[in-house]
């Protein structure tokens, strides 16, 4: 990657760190600064992607709906703080991980692109909609520099697996969302707000980085062990909130680095595989992309 594309990924994280600030001493009301957090990181992201694959009416291809996935995210997060009820949080993150997983593997199921695979369908919304619940839960009580910190890892993992499995694109793509909660988590540190509640941060990163995920397993290259490994953080992460109280950060962090490190492991030792399906040895020159995923919305 060239300077001007690390310094294009790494722009939202200075936006993020601009925005906080400003709101933080421009407001004094906890609950309203609470509900703008996860909208700064929407608002933050949705700059370097357009600087970086440009700004489309029309999307065209599946990575192009990537900033309507954060917005989605933004407002689920916003409207479930942690002091709703849990039955509405439950409503509000299948919502939003439903409509996500609808538009970005709507064109599988497109006469052009061959019989709808139902079973895969549910399976990944399924996957998406217990994972960032399993987010959500693992963080309920965490304070804004727990929130961003965790988020920031989990997207910096997921920054990983993509790119070593051979999906630069969305590596870079995912390398924003961990800038702009990077720059949430030092804006933190620095305005020393540290009382706020930063669990619906989880929120947005779970939705986010299960929409890359599926990005890179299902158009791309990904193999599916390295989607089952993946799984494994917020299942642990979760079950640690329940079962342990002291230094609960530490460990979780912990954890998420462990297997995320085995993801991105295992993604960097195995062959990717091709859209198609088959391995990387096996296709054409051609049969797969990194720019078109072959599943465009042109078609």
């Amino acid at each position: 990657m060239t300077p001007s594309v690390l310094a294009l990924i790494a722009l939202p994280g200075v936006i993020a760190a601009v925005l906080w600030i400003g709101l933080a001493r421009s407001s004094g009301r906890i609950p309203l600064v609470e509900r703008a957090l996860p909208l700064i990181v929407a608002v933050a992201y949705a700059p370097a992607h357009f600087a970086l694959f440009g700004f489309n009416l029309t999307p065209t291809d599946v990575t192009h709906y990537l900033p309507h996935v954060m917005l989605l995210a933004s407002l689920a997060a916003a409207a479930s703080p942690s002091s709703a009820a849990w039955s509405r949080r439950l409503a509000v993150v299948a919502l939003a991980t439903g409509v996500a997983s609808f538009v970005l593997l709507r064109p599988l199921a497109l006469p052009a692109s061959g019989p709808a695979d139902t079973k895969m369908l549910g399976g990944a919304l399924a996957v998406a909609l217990l994972a960032t619940l399993a987010w959500r839960e693992a963080s309920k009580g965490a304070s804004l520099t727990a929130g961003a910190g965790m988020s920031a890892l989990l997207m910096l993992l997921v920054a990983g697996a993509c790119t070593l499995s051979g999906t630069l694109i969305l590596g870079q793509l995912a390398g924003a969302g961990v800038a702009a909660f990077a720059g949430l988590l030092v804006a933190s540190r620095l305005s020393r707000r540290l009382e706020l509640d930063g669990s619906t941060l989880l929120t947005v990163a779970g939705i986010f980085s299960a929409a890359c995920v599926m990005l890179a397993r299902y158009y791309a290259e990904m193999r599916p062990e390295v989607v089952y490994i993946l799984l494994l953080m917020p299942v642990v992460a979760w079950t640690l909130q329940r079962r342990l109280k002291r230094r609960l950060l530490l460990v979780q962090l912990a954890s998420m680095l462990l297997i995320g490190g085995a993801a991105s492991a295992r993604a960097f030792m195995v062959a990717p595989l091709t859209a198609s399906g088959a391995s990387e040895t096996e296709s054409k020159p051609g049969d797969a992309t990194d720019t078109d995923y072959g599943y465009g919305y042109d078609q």
